[in-house]
């Protein structure tokens, strides 16, 4: 029950061409391994269930256009670290349920740009230091809960602008 052209291994219920391996209920062209339930185009390792077209690891439900790496229920491009459940355009590291551009680090529930350090649900441009739950520009050092611009020392609750050291209240002159 099958059309067969220049097969080379065993072919059942489906329609092979120039196939190199074993295929079961799919179309294959030119591919190197076992592909069950797909259809792969010049892949070279198991895929199951997705379209993969130059893949060079496993990829599980997604679609992977030039991955390096194993991605899950993704679209991945030229990433090279694992990614689930994002879009990632040449991330260098973990990323999970974010949006990553040329991040250098982890980053959770996030939208980073250019960031260099752990972020956690903030949107953080150009800090060099870990933020949590505030808006950073141009920070180099921690900050909690406030807005922080040419900051270089640690501050708490307030705004500062141009700060030079730990800053909690001042006392006002008489």
């Amino acid at each position: 029950m099958e059309l067969s052209t220049d097969a080379d291994a065993t072919q059942e219920t489906e329609l092979s061409t120039g196939a190199d391996a074993t295929q079961e209920t799919e179309l294959s062209t030119g591919a190197d391994a076992s592909q069950e339930t797909e259809l792969s185009t010049g892949a070279d390792a198991s895929q199951e269930t997705e379209l993969s077209t130059g893949a060079d690891a496993s990829q599980e439900r997604e679609l992977s256009t030039g991955a390096d790496a194993t991605q899950e229920m993704g679209l991945s491009t030229g990433a090279d670290a694992t990614q689930e459940r994002e879009l990632i355009t040449g991330a260098d590291a973990t990323q999970e349920r974010e949006l990553i551009t040329g991040a250098d680090a982890t980053q959770e529930r996030e939208l980073i740009t250019g960031a260099n350090a752990t972020q956690e649900r903030e949107l953080i441009t150009g800090a060099d230091a870990t933020q949590e739950t505030e808006l950073i520009t141009g920070a180099n050092a921690t900050q909690e809960r406030e807005l922080i611009t040419g900051a270089d020392a640690t501050q708490e609750t307030g705004l500062s602008t141009g700060a030079d050291a730990f800053e909690k209240k001042q006392t006002p002159t008489s």
